[in-house]
């Protein structure tokens, strides 16, 4: 329960937070219930730039097609690894495991100028979603 409470309490405050006033929320004496209800900071997001509406569809496109394609293809592949026996497959799962330890900051100046310099993709859904199709840990799961 207290394990529940620590995880759900940061997204219980994002929300608490988004209704009440901009000033509520920085002050030293915020309350988790707030005191007033207002929708200002979801006014002031959608008047201010004109382009928000189109920020929310690129997030929801970028992040529907990564978590769709990872579910489908490291079901794919993990089954395989699973369940079927065929030549390397031991030799496979042991370089995904040896993949999975090196950090993401690591390989990210390099898929920076491959997406860029090599694939010519840059300004593109492409460039976001395709390094990101499956991933290692998403297999090891499966």
């Amino acid at each position: 329960m207290i394990l529940a409470a620590c995880v759900f309490f940061p997204v219980y405050y994002m929300v608490v937070s988004s209704f009440g006033p901009a000033i509520e929320t920085g002050s030293v004496s915020y309350s988790l219930i707030p005191r007033k209800i207002s929708l200002d900071s979801y006014k002031f997001f959608f008047d201010y730039s004109k382009n928000s509406v189109r920020w929310l569809l690129n997030s929801l496109i970028v992040s529907g097609t990564v978590t769709i394609t990872n579910v489908a293809f490291a079901t794919l592949a993990g089954y395989a690894f699973a369940k079927l026996r065929f030549p390397g497959s031991r030799f496979f799962f042991f370089l995904l495991l040896v993949a999975m330890m090196v950090p993401y900051q690591v390989t990210q100046v390099p898929l920076y100028m491959l997406v860029v310099n090599k694939l010519h993709m840059q300004d593109s859904y492409a460039a976001l979603i395709a390094p990101s199709l499956v991933t290692c840990y998403n297999v090891f799961l499966a």
